[in-house]
């Protein structure tokens, strides 16, 4: 971080409280607070002086931000909340990042997006969202478990199908909403042994595990994410940070950046969930909306932040339906559809426990859960219908017992075995 830069900052802004975070991996925020106001013109004139050169700017409600690069590689984000009165300098050091800021259309083949069934045969938690861009390559958010042991096989098998014979499976970027073992263990397999893909980028904003302490974060996250780094720099896949208000293309896809654990401080991050990366993917005039695991803080900034900017087509429920965000982040989503990310067990013990999963399920004409089959959905969402696939993988209730000390009644395996025989023919439902 440039001190003379800083000075001159603390200089136009006249801050009386200037706060510091170490993001981890090099990067730093300082945020000014009690800014009454901040004049951009005189931002990018100190950006000039300090030999910075312009490359996008993001307007999102009472939220401004823009962004430079210093010709050496590191990037800097200036973002002003004008309603919280608070300015943030942010210097990212190692991140190379140049965005596409235009959708690009192929048009080889429709534009296509799956919640993808993961293997939950083992383990209740975990999710997978695919899409296929107009050139036949993808763009995937986060992957299954470490319980859900084929999953990596499963997911290239799924891309492969989809290539056309004789072209290599791409994958123009991997997003990761944050590090928990259900969200990288199989991209991780997938990096280690998958064979004949070409990972192109991976956009990761991990939160510094140097920051959180043991009940925060474990021992198993700390692992997993010290392997996410390790195997990212062995492969050489490009790994991107997203910060908020970043705006970037992949394909067709138009995604915005709505929150990431930076937005955090200065409170202290008690839940790891609220570390996640939560993105809006606009495909056309359509809007997807994934929390990811975002917790009530995340929730609540983004409540008071974007609340005439949340509205959208699909929402993936936060945290599989366990404890995310709050109701009032579903009615300001006022999604059409939204998608669980767990089982149908899981989604019947959660479901009466957290009021936001009956609010957004209230709200939606359609709920998918995961478990029950891949729900497919081709754009532009209103002129298509739905697919949802066979349902793939049923429960293994004697090894969930042993493994968790799970157990449930001969009645309700019954109905989940009759539930699972009832979906294996494809489903196609109206919009």
């Amino acid at each position: 971080m440039d001190p003379k830069l800083l000075n001159d900052l603390k200089a136009l802004l006249s801050a009386d409280a200037v706060l510091t975070y170490d993001c981890g991996d090099g990067v730093c925020l300082v945020r000014f607070e009690h800014v009454d106001s901040v004049d951009f013109t005189a931002i990018n004139r100190i950006a000039d002086e300090n030999g910075l050169v312009y490359r996008s700017g993001t307007a999102l409600e009472h939220v401004r931000a823009v962004g430079f690069h210093d010709g050496q590689g590191a990037r800097v984000r200036f973002l002003y909340d004008s309603d919280k009165n608070v300015f943030e300098y942010l210097y990212d050091p190692a991140s190379s990042f140049r965005p596409a800021l235009q959708p690009k259309t192929a048009g080889e083949c429709p534009v296509r997006f799956w919640q993808f069934e993961i293997g939950h045969s083992l383990i209740d938690c975990g999710m997978c969202y695919i899409f296929q861009l107009s050139d036949y390559s993808f763009f995937l958010i986060d992957s299954a478990h470490q319980y859900s042991i084929h999953d990596d096989t499963r997911i290239l098998s799924f891309l492969r199908e989809r290539t056309p014979a004789g072209r290599p499976v791409v994958i123009r970027g991997w997003f990761f909403s944050h590090g928990h073992d259900d969200h990288i263990a199989k991209f991780l397999d997938v990096l280690q042994y998958g064979e004949n893909v070409r990972i192109e980028a991976v956009y990761a904003n991990f939160v510094p595990e140097e920051e959180l302490p043991l009940h925060v974060m474990s021992t198993a996250d700390r692992a997993f994410t010290r392997r996410f780094r390790s195997l990212t720099a062995e492969k050489q896949v490009p790994v991107f940070r997203p910060h908020t208000l970043d705006v970037f293309c992949v394909g067709d896809l138009r995604i915005t950046v709505l929150c990431t654990h930076e937005d955090v401080f200065p409170l202290p991050l008690e839940n790891y969930n609220d570390s996640s990366t939560v993105i809006m993917v606009e495909v056309g005039g359509d809007r997807i909306l994934f929390p990811g695991d975002a917790g009530h803080v995340e929730s609540e900034i983004m409540e008071e932040r974007f609340p005439h900017s949340l509205a959208c087509d699909i929402v993936q429920q936060a945290h599989h339906g366990h404890f995310g965000t709050t109701p009032r982040f579903y009615r300001l989503a006022n999604a059409h559809v939204v998608l669980f990310p767990t089982t149908k067990i899981k989604y019947d013990e959660e479901y009466d426990r957290y009021p936001a999963n009956d609010e957004s399920v209230r709200i939606a004409k359609h709920c998918f859960i995961a478990s029950d089959g891949t729900a497919e959905f081709t754009f532009p969402l209103a002129e298509n219908r739905i697919r949802i696939h066979p349902d793939a993988i049923l429960e293994d209730f004697n090894a969930v017992d042993r493994l968790w000390g799970y157990t449930y009644t001969d009645e309700y395996k019954q109905s989940l075995r009759a539930r699972f025989a009832a979906r294996q023919a494809e489903q196609v439902l109206e919009w």
